[in-house]
């Protein structure tokens, strides 16, 4: 081999030495520059999400404190708050069988459209210093579930969403249990929350 072969094959040597070398520089940098990117919307999907969490946030401020409707009760209902327990619930029970089987995720849906257009149900208890009042119940419905245990036991509103009701279900039949003194000022409270 000559000299001059030599030489020429050093210098192909050395040129494919700066090929990959370019290439590896190459694709360090589009390595970089897709993480920057990466980063880049990361960092503008936590600020979007942080911009939507802020806008619910201010969303359900906005809905707590607007104006609640509220109503006193009438004398007959103050009686019921006083006196209701687990021994004696004061609720009522109204049930309706099917034909077909009870899809809880369908009627959780059907309570959620209906229970804003009943506003005599969608209120809550509340107690004042001399006497208990309905206040606007802003909250989402309470959930549907299988019904477990005996019927029209005592509607604890702290786990039931502050609402005066239950819907339960048991194979074909659904169940509606309602606290007495939402039927005792149910007309009265109707045309005042409606009005």
């Amino acid at each position: 081999m000559s000299k001059e072969e030599k030489k020429l094959r050093q210098q192909n040597k050395e040129k494919i030495k700066k090929e990959k070398a370019a290439a590896k520089a190459e694709s360090k940098q589009e390595k970089q520059a897709v993480k920057e990117q990466s980063r880049h919307e990361k960092a503008a999907s936590k600020e979007l999400e942080k911009q939507e969490k802020q806008q619910r946030k201010a969303e359900d401020n906005k809905r707590r404190h607007t104006d609640i409707k509220w109503d006193r009760l009438d004398n007959t209902a103050h009686l019921f708050p006083v006196i209701a327990g687990e021994a004696m619930s004061n609720v009522y029970r109204i049930a309706v069988t099917l034909k077909e089987e009870v899809q809880p995720e369908y009627l959780q849906q059907a309570l959620d459209i209906v229970l804003p257009k009943f506003p005599g149900f969608n209120l809550r208890l509340r107690q004042g210093i001399f006497w208990y009042y309905f206040e606007e119940n802003v909250k989402r419905a309470p959930r549907v579930h299988e019904e477990e245990t005996y019927p029209c036991r005592y509607i604890v509103q702290n786990k039931n969403r502050s609402y005066l009701f239950r819907v339960t279900y048991y194979k074909k039949r659904i169940n509606l249990e309602v606290f007495h003194v939402v039927l005792s000022d149910r007309i009265r409270t109707t045309a005042i929350f409606s009005g």
